[in-house]
């Protein structure tokens, strides 16, 4: 698959790596920044596995695919091996969707300022299954970029 062989490439493979490593720790703090901000950055992860280890690797799984997906589209707009329109759409949309979806029922994320509260409700209840849409877009923009072509 290209990519594995795009990731045995030191440069791709730290691409991808940083951009998780990014989201892994930007990413809760946009969900702390509005109750408490920093203070509570490290309570985020405590409540986040004491509340639902799902959620928390359907969170790191996302983050691996955020990073692959930047690293993927890096190396085609360098290569031009294919056109990255579709794909960055798409890799567009699954982090926002993710982005603003709480992963657990304490946090309120950003998606209180733009939604109502029964909607920010509903985004929390069925949290998992928005993980779950996040993370299969993403997996559409693997594919779109040719990821998974030989």
């Amino acid at each position: 698959m290209k990519v594995i062989t795009i990731l045995r490439n030191k440069e791709y493979a730290f691409i991808a790596l940083i951009s998780a490593i990014a989201m892994v720790l930007v990413y809760p703090y946009l969900q702390v920044i509005l109750n408490g901000g920093f203070y509570n950055y490290f309570f985020w992860y405590e409540v986040i596995l004491n509340q639902s280890i799902l959620n928390f690797i359907l969170y790191l799984i996302f983050s691996i695919l955020f990073g692959l997906v930047i690293s993927l589209n890096i190396y085609n707009f360098r290569n031009r091996a294919c056109s990255i329109k579709g794909s960055s759409g798409s890799a567009g949309l699954g982090s926002i969707l993710a982005v603003f979806i709480p992963q657990c029922g304490a946090c309120v994320s950003l998606t209180t300022l733009f939604l109502p509260a029964a909607a920010a409700g509903i985004l929390i209840r069925y949290n998992s299954i928005f993980n779950l849409i996040s993370i299969g877009i993403l997996l559409l923009a693997v594919y779109l970029v040719g990821g998974f072509k030989k």
